[in-house]
């Protein structure tokens, strides 16, 4: 994204920073307890470089011991992405697993260290780890889109058998995910060429609002692939795309069109 990032809003996104810190370094006069303001200060540093991340940190886990967001904060900081690196995120993980925090907290801090690892594999294109990471920080944090992250590395890794895994039991626990029978599909269609399988959850993620799907099965049924043609039904379900602005259905509705009167 950098290369699209012009040098003017590179410095009006650096004066926001600057503006930012100085706001927040004069909230911390305002307020007894200023353990919100550290908590975007380290956000701030993390931006600006400054190394002062670990400064913030401290400052509001010396008012509030038990504080999640602060950690949260700083460990998306020491992140590989952001100059930190593993072991720093396994000591924030550490030392708030030996902190007074509530199991709930250390559980989501813990989830969140996950996700930032999964997000690493992802960038290293470590799509095994990636995976099995999503995963872990889906169990931990109940995260709907981490398990479906966790199938789409999964087919990155070319293991679509561990992708299904994955989807089967998201939809599971979320059986009326419209992206999660979407993603399904795809799986069962492309790679296993399953089309047994596959159109059901088309039409199950169309009904429950996804335009990707209302496209791609109303495109079937004009096409009579997999199923047999069905005007009716294709022009219901391009419709319902189309009302969603998928550009791809009303072009295919223009098709539909032309094939209903014969040209």
């Amino acid at each position: 994204m950098g290369d699209r990032t012009s040098r003017k809003q590179v410095a009006g996104f650096d004066e926001y920073l600057h503006k930012s810190h100085s706001e927040l370094s004069a909230s911390i006069q305002l307020n007894t307890r200023p353990v919100e303001s550290y908590r975007y200060l380290i956000r701030v540093a993390k931006g600006l470089g400054s190394n002062e991340e670990r400064q913030w940190f401290d400052l509001a886990l010396k008012l509030d011991a038990a504080a999640l967001q602060p950690r949260m904060e700083y460990l998306d900081a020491v992140t590989p992405r952001w100059g930190g690196d593993v072991n720093l995120m396994s000591e924030v993980v550490k030392e708030g697993k030996q902190s007074v925090m509530s199991a709930s907290s250390k559980t989501q801090l813990e989830g969140r260290y996950y996700l930032a690892m999964a997000q690493d594999g992802r960038l290293r294109k470590d799509y095994r780890a990636g995976s099995n990471y999503f995963y872990m920080g889906y169990k931990a944090t109940g995260e709907e889109n981490a398990l479906l992250f966790s199938a789409e590395i999964a087919i990155d890794a070319e293991d679509p058998k561990l992708a299904l895994e994955r989807l089967n039991e998201m939809l599971k626990a979320l059986p009326k995910s419209a992206n999660g029978y979407d993603y399904r599909a795809k799986v069962y269609e492309y790679k296993f060429n399953d089309a047994e399988h596959a159109i059901p959850d088309y039409i199950k993620a169309a009904d429950l609002g996804s335009a990707r799907s209302q496209n791609h099965i109303g495109w079937l049924y004009m096409k009579g692939i997999n199923v047999p043609v069905n005007f009716k039904k294709a022009r219901h379900y391009l419709e319902l795309a189309a009302r969603q602005d998928n550009r791809t259905a009303r072009e295919n509705l223009e098709i539909l069109n032309r094939l209903e009167q014969g040209k």
